[in-house]
């Protein structure tokens, strides 16, 4: 018997499969069952296909929820009937009704689709792969279904697809990947969760390369890594750990290009942040940064400029929360270093701004065919020649932004943080060393931001700043300093030695270049406008570039520059200036750093020893006592006695009388201790005598006049010491020097100090 409203189907059938019991639905799915095997066997496929249009059409579609229950029950037999090889020609009508049936809002019919499904697919296997899209997103919604019994009905459909995914090669990955990277996004934990291991499932088939999806799934995997669960967190972790292991296998099959971006930009700091996940993001992308600089080298250079604004702000982290991500990002700023190499400097074509030191080097090197010889005894040296000789004969270009490199320099300069601005001075001596004829290309804007640097509260980032400042005033890329000889060699700062890439060596002679004259300008001006940093920090700064720049080369600068001349009169402070040389006269006499220009000035003579004297005292006649200390040190004690003989024509004042009285403490202190000594000899007892008496002379009563008074008692008597000769050296040690000449000049110097005080308190009283 027929139902004729329900062709193929018994009105019995018919009534059970619309019954609110499963058990009867259950049973009408038997019968189905049998009867399409019946039409299966005799080949009735449109008797077979009406069937399954009345279950879609007439159950699957119906208003009462049990009818479509039956329906999906019944499709369910329907394919069980088809069996594998029969299915497929009917697999699209049995397929859409139930996916309509699995976004339901009765859970209990999505349970039931996700049955069904199970059902079809687990007949259909491989057949059903056209349709891959439909179920994958069917199974993205049902994975996060409220209700945790559909949760596991779509568990089993789930597991069936990757069974069936696995073991078909014709799987289209790249549709599977656009499928993937689409719904990825979402924030629903269960999808994600199901998302991330359809990929790792994916990852797992051995046909599939995976790696060249790499760029359209980094960002979304790293965006999962931010998920509050801490299971998708290892569980991503995990897939972007076997991402890497691949990657160090295969790094040819790798787009770095593609990748790059979006690797800086969740490495970026996002300024405040609390969230652990948001740390992990961030600290995974840094490791990620630093697997890419490994493996892609300088293909990476190019994004330079972002990367460093992605490291940069990471390491003024210092709290513990942040230990891992500063550490990685110190790891990836290393590295990068590590990329920039003398082969990235632009073709130097103007030939006159090198260095002759440097181009003798070449030929000398080239000409005597050392190279064999220093690769065999010397590796450093080795490559300082092949170097040199690959230099002259062909140059890459380099692709390094540099314009945007030196951008985000000078932004973070501006950063609290102590630990970012030194990494970026590091990084613009780093770039001088290695590649000075393309960073001198923005030196001017370089030189003015990393100047600022010197009034840094932290010691460490002054000093790096005087490193990077000797680096670009000693670079082979600058104009040299026209008709003058420098001394010393090039020694390697702190930073180049830690990082052990510099090609300078301690014998490389030291060419000074015009912006050494310029940082020296502008440090003085720095002294006269900052009060605070001429007290606190100058002696500091004078030193660490001494044993830069040797101390001679940056004490005849600074004297040059501090030197009394009429043409520049009205530009003289001269109250700064004598307080400079005050601070510089200290510093010669006591810092160790000073010791060799100290016995330079002591005991040497000649032409150069003179010149050198003579260029200090110009400038040291700013302040008397100065002066005088400068003398007695170079001996020349004959002028010491005309000095202070014109004190007399001097206003003795408080501040002048105590800086006499630190002069005699000087004198008792061990480096004056041969001019002691002096007072038992007879060749330069006289005026020496008369020195230390004249100063005796000017000291009020004090502790200073008595420690004088008792050295000069301490002296035996003439008669007991040898007797003064009348071939006897002259009272000044350089013979060579025109002292009248150098007196004038310091009369002239004081006279137009004195002009300068009685303005002042002119100006004091109209005001």
């Amino acid at each position: 018997e027929k139902d004729m409203t329900h062709p193929g189907l018994t009105p019995t059938v018919t009534r059970m499969l619309h019954d609110k019991l499963y058990e009867k639905r259950k049973v009408a799915a038997l019968e189905i069952e049998k009867l399409v095997k019946t039409y299966t066997s005799n080949e009735n496929t449109q008797d077979i296909q009406r069937v399954i249009s009345l279950l879609a059409a007439e159950f699957t579609l119906s208003q009462n929820s049990h009818s479509r229950k039956g329906g999906l029950i019944g499709l369910a037999a329907c394919a069980i009937a088809l069996g594998n090889q029969h299915i497929q020609p009917h697999l699209e009508s049995l397929i859409k009704p139930v996916l309509i049936c699995s976004s339901d809002p009765d859970s209990r019919m999505r349970y039931f689709a996700c049955e069904s499904l199970y059902n079809i697919v687990k007949v259909s296997r491989a057949d059903t792969l056209p349709y891959f899209s439909e179920l994958f997103d069917a199974l993205s919604k049902l994975s996060a279904d409220p209700d945790p019994n559909v949760r596991n009905g779509s568990d089993l459909l789930d597991r069936l697809l990757k069974d069936i995914v696995t073991e078909t090669p014709t799987f289209d990955v790249t549709a599977f990947v656009s499928l993937l990277r689409e719904r990825m996004y979402t924030k629903k934990q269960f999808t994600r969760r199901f998302l991330v291991q359809w990929l790792k499932c994916v990852m797992s088939i051995p046909e599939v390369d995976i790696l060249v999806f790499l760029p359209e799934l980094l960002d979304p995997l790293l965006l999962i890594l931010g998920d509050p669960s801490k299971e998708i967190r290892n569980m991503c972790q995990s897939t972007l750990g076997e991402f890497q292991t691949m990657i160090q296998k295969s790094p040819d099959k790798v787009d770095f290009n593609n990748m790059a971006n979006i690797i800086i930009t969740h490495s970026q700091s996002e300024g405040k942040i609390s969230l652990n996940d948001n740390l992990l993001i961030q600290e995974r992308s840094l490791n990620w940064l630093v697997h890419f600089i490994s493996l892609a080298g300088s293909v990476v250079l190019k994004y330079l400029s972002g990367i460093l604004g992605a490291i940069l702000p990471t390491l003024a982290h210092e709290d513990v929360q942040h230990k891992n991500i500063r550490e990685t990002a110190k790891r990836a700023n290393v590295s990068l270093m590590k990329l920039i190499t003398p082969a990235l400097d632009k073709e130097q074509t103007d030939q006159t701004h090198r260095s002759p030191i440097y181009y003798y080097a070449i030929v000398y090197n080239y000409q005597n065919n050392v190279t064999n010889v220093a690769k065999s005894a010397n590796p450093t040296f080795y490559f300082v020649v092949k170097f040199h000789f690959n230099f002259k004969c062909s140059r890459p270009n380099t692709n390094l932004p540099l314009t945007e490199i030196v951008d985000v320099f000078t932004e973070h300069l501006d950063f609290d943080s102590t630990y970012t601005k030194s990494a970026v001075i590091r990084w613009i001596t780093h770039l001088l060393i290695k590649i000075p004829y393309s960073i001198f290309d923005h030196v001017e804007k370089i030189f003015t931001e990393v100047m600022k640097r010197l009034s840094d509260p932290a010691d460490d980032v002054v000093l790096l700043t005087l490193e990077c400042m000797a680096e670009m005033a000693s670079s082979v890329a600058g104009t040299p300093i026209d008709s003058q000889v420098f001394v010393g060699t090039r020694l390697k700062c702190k930073f180049v030695v830690w990082l052990n890439t510099s090609l300078h060596t301690s014998n490389t002679p030291l060419v000074l270049n015009v912006y050494f004259t310029k940082f020296i300008s502008r440090l003085l001006r720095y002294f006269k406008n900052d009060q605070d940093l001429l007290e606190k920090r100058s002696s500091f700064i004078i030193r660490q570039l001494c044993a830069l720049l040797h101390a001679e080369n940056v004490f005849r600068a600074l004297s040059s520059s501090l030197t009394f001349s009429k043409e520049q009169q009205e530009l003289e402070d001269p109250r700064f200036c004598s307080h400079a040389i005050k601070k510089l006269n200290t510093i010669l006499m006591t810092s160790s750093e000073l010791s060799e220009l100290r016995e330079k000035l002591k005991n040497k003579s000649g032409k150069e020893n003179s010149d050198l004297f003579c260029c200090l005292y110009k400038s040291w006649c700013h302040n008397p006592v100065a002066a005088i200390c400068l003398c007695l040190l170079t001996q020349n004690y004959q002028h010491c006695c005309t000095l202070l003989q014109k004190f007399s024509d001097f206003e003795l004042t408080v501040d002048l009388l105590m800086e006499l009285d630190k002069l005699v403490q000087l004198l008792e202190s061990p480096i004056f201790a041969y001019l002691r000594l002096q007072l038992l000899e007879g060749t330069c007892r006289q005026h020496l005598t008369k020195c230390l008496y004249s100063l005796l002379m000017l000291l009020p009563q004090s502790r200073s006049f008595d420690t004088l008074h008792h050295r000069l008692n301490c002296v035996p008597d003439s008669t007991l010491l040898p007797a003064l000769s009348h071939d006897s050296e002259p009272g000044n040690r350089l013979v060579d020097v025109d002292f009248n000449q150098l007196f004038k000049h310091f009369v002239d110097v004081q006279l137009r100090h004195a002009e300068f005080k009685r303005h002042s308190r002119l100006q004091a009283s109209i005001t």
